[in-house]
């Protein structure tokens, strides 16, 4: 066993803390400008205000590899009665979907020791994107080959992490979640003064920095991260964060090229770069893109056939264009921007002088 993929492990709570961390910076798509469009949409946020997803990241203390055993989670919300059962994939990473705002009481069981360990949780108004970390350990301990086999990236900065700076690292996010700035910062610069290369350190300072609105300390942070270690992908979904509270489309796209090149799954990551490549003209790039999130489970990003439509009649296809927003209504019927829609065909019947009326259900 190389000590290499000793790391993987610890690699994998890295990455799938990403979404969580995230979070310090508010993300708004908009599905506005009238340049190009038949449109009555404004700027805003197209994320949804009022459910989560959420994922529970279990980390294995005696594991070596990336593929931990299946391990059943169950998660219950007394007030709402809520009661929801899953299950780790070959991450160790198990996802709910649309999760309301509340406090949660978490349950997982299997081959570890203890049988169960329970945990509860908040998920707080205003997160979009909630992870739960857990340690456990298993009765057993599990050796797995040296293969990646869960196909999830390892940065090169993460193999040869010592084992204090991870644990400081881990400290940090722990105060981090707690709103203990202060402990925070000085877990993550004891982690980086270990290991001067530690790129999740780096941005781990750079989404600290955010929490306290200087943007400019924390894009140096994304920074320094990129020049430690390219291969390592959360900077570059922060920068392109960054990026889109100054409209700076080009700099979104760049950095969103980048990141989904490591991470090509991340759907709120390809729903950002469609849109982005829309504004910037790469018209038949963001409609492929918006196809890619159309296979996936987008039930909470059916705003991508927004962007599709408005790519489309920007390449002067208005009928095409005109089916997307008719696959938003159909696939939203209540959402927070089927009211713009209708109104929008509306115009684009007036305007292409197109029936439009028989086609809405």
């Amino acid at each position: 066993m190389s000590v290499k993929t000793g790391y993987c492990c610890r690699y994998l709570l890295i990455a799938l803390l990403f979404f969580f961390i995230s979070n310090a910076l508010e993300s708004q798509t908009k599905v506005g400008s009238t340049n190009g469009n038949t449109t009555v949409f404004g700027s805003g946020s197209i994320s949804n205000n009022q459910i989560v997803n959420l994922t529970v990241s279990v980390r294995i203390n005696n594991i070596q590899g990336s593929a931990p055993p299946t391990l059943r989670i169950h998660i219950t919300n007394s007030r709402t009665s809520l009661n929801l059962e899953g299950f780790t994939d070959e991450k160790g990473e198990a996802r709910f979907a649309n999760i309301p705002y509340g406090d949660y009481a978490m349950e997982i069981s299997g081959d570890i020791e203890g049988d169960t360990v329970n945990q509860r949780f908040t998920i707080l108004a205003g997160d979009f994107q909630h992870t739960e970390m857990v340690t456990v350990k298993y009765k057993t301990p599990v050796t797995l080959g040296n293969d990646n086999t869960a196909g999830y990236p390892i940065a090169i900065s993460e193999l040869s992490v010592p084992q204090d700076a991870f644990d400081e690292l881990h400290k940090g996010w722990a105060d981090f979640q707690k709103k203990k700035y202060p402990e925070a910062n000085k877990h993550y610069h004891a982690a980086l003064a270990m290991y001067p290369k530690y790129a999740s350190a780096m941005n781990s300072l750079g989404v600290l920095s955010l929490s306290q609105k200087d943007e400019v300390g924390a894009g140096k942070w994304f920074e320094q991260a990129i020049g430690a270690d390219a291969s390592f992908p959360d900077p570059y979904f922060h920068l392109a964060r960054l990026a889109r509270t100054r409209d700076d489309y080009p700099a979104i796209q760049q950095n969103l090229l980048k990141y989904t090149a490591i991470v090509p799954q991340n759907i709120k990551a390809i729903v950002m770069l469609a849109e982005a490549q829309m504004y910037n003209g790469n018209l038949d790039d963001a409609i492929g893109n918006t196809r890619k999130v159309h296979s996936m489970d987008h039930r909470s990003y059916t705003e991508v056939h927004i962007i599709a439509a408005r790519a489309l009649e920007r390449k002067h296809l208005p009928n095409e264009s005109i089916a997307e927003y008719l696959v938003y209504l159909k696939e939203s019927p209540d959402g927070i921007y089927a009211q713009n829609v209708h109104q929008t065909l509306e115009l684009m019947a007036q305007k292409y002088e197109l029936p439009i009326k028989d086609r809405i259900q």
